[in-house]
Order: C-alpha cells, then structure tokens, then sequence
C-alpha cells in the first residue's frame, strides 16, 4: 500500500462523529440486561450505536496506521493491538 498523508480533516470528521455516536448513546440514559431484554427499540439503537463506534475507530485507526505506517491493519483487532 502506498503511503498517503494524514488528513487532519479526516480525522476530524471521525472524531466528530465517534463523539456524537457517545453522546447519543448517553442520551439514552441508563442501561442494564433488564432494559435491553424488555425494550427492542432500545435495545437495537445500542446495538447500532456500538457497531458504529467500533467502525468509526477502525476507521480513524486504519487511516492513521496507512498514513504513518505505510499498510492498512488485516482486520479490525489489528487496528487496535500493535503487532
């Protein structure tokens, strides 16, 4: 993979969105296995929201892996553990 420059305006733009996914999240106020098994719509909103953190740091991690390091991370673990 060629190496490509750090686009601070795409790093920007995923943090902006990792922290509206959170505080979207919060906004939900509290959880526990009770609320999550009892209402659905809660419940699929969690999920959603989580799989979108986890994308949007996968993400922001593979473009500053291919932008420092010159290679994208093989999966997503990869993006989050040093080798």
């Amino acid at each position: 993979m060629m190496q490509r420059r750090l686009d601070e305006g795409v790093v920007r733009n995923k943090l902006d969105a990792l922290d509206r996914a959170l505080r979207t999240l919060h906004s939900i106020g509290p959880l526990d296995a009770q609320r999550l098994r009892d209402d659905a719509v809660t419940a699929a909103a969690v999920e959603r929201l989580t799989c979108r953190l986890v994308e949007l740091a996968v993400d922001l991690n593979t473009h500053i892996s291919a932008s420092v390091l010159g290679r994208a991370p093989e999966n997503y673990r990869a993006s989050f553990v040093s080798s």
